[in-house]
């Protein structure tokens, strides 16, 4: 239910940010999968990242500009996006440059390092990525009674 509810307000916030009509210039080929970044499983980060991305004739990402999100969640959207090949351009594109809305999303619980995660691309520009959530543990020498 969380996942749809996500998934329409992903879709606003994308037809609000990119016309349906620019991705005729900039269909991905090729999608690089992306992990949960660790740091912000454990730290309990979610939210919403926006990437600009600029190409080159050869559907080569040159730049990856963040345009918001969470530090932690923007460095792996970022790196994420500078790996992805869309098709060739052999004219300019008059839609202007593709931009890539990826959520990151915790549910569930999940122990240590073993945490379910997935990662979906709806076409043409929502990505999701998504982890169980680590249990705390408490730490050494933490009292644990009275």
């Amino acid at each position: 239910m969380q996942r749809e509810l996500f998934r329409s307000v992903l879709l606003v916030v994308s037809l609000l940010l990119v016309p349906s009509f620019a991705w005729a210039d900039w269909e991905p080929t090729e999608v690089v999968g992306l992990v949960y970044p660790r740091a912000a499983r454990s730290a309990r980060i979610t939210g919403v990242v926006v990437v600009r991305l600029s190409l080159d004739s050869q559907g080569v990402v040159t730049a990856a500009t963040i345009l918001s999100g969470h530090p932690v969640l923007a460095k792996a959207a970022k790196e994420n996006a500078g790996r992805w090949k869309f098709k060739d351009s052999q004219q300019s594109p008059t839609s202007g440059d593709p931009i890539l809305v990826y959520h990151f999303s915790l549910s569930g619980s999940c122990a240590g390092d073993d945490c379910a995660e997935g990662f979906e691309v709806e076409y043409p520009n929502f990505i999701l990525v998504y982890s169980a959530i680590p249990a705390v543990q408490p730490t050494i020498g933490e009292r644990k009674g009275p």
